[in-house]
């Protein structure tokens, strides 16, 4: 996930400042590569990620 981070002085300048947090990771590529969709469920806390043209469909849990 990337957000951009919160101006303290509210003006927009020329360097923007982004905050990367990593939420799931495929360090080999084989099963996220498609990846083009992502739901979230507030209430099971599960994570759905699956695309058009993938396979199959991955489903996260979040860790306690």
């Amino acid at each position: 996930m990337i957000r951009k981070m919160s101006s303290s002085t509210g003006a927009s300048s020329v360097k923007e400042e982004y905050e990367v947090l990593k939420v799931v990771e495929d360090g080999e590529a084989r099963v996220l590569p498609t990846t083009a969709s992502a739901v979230y469920d507030p209430v099971s806390g599960q994570l759905f990620l699956g695309a058009l043209s993938s396979p199959f469909m991955v489903v996260c849990e979040q860790q306690k």
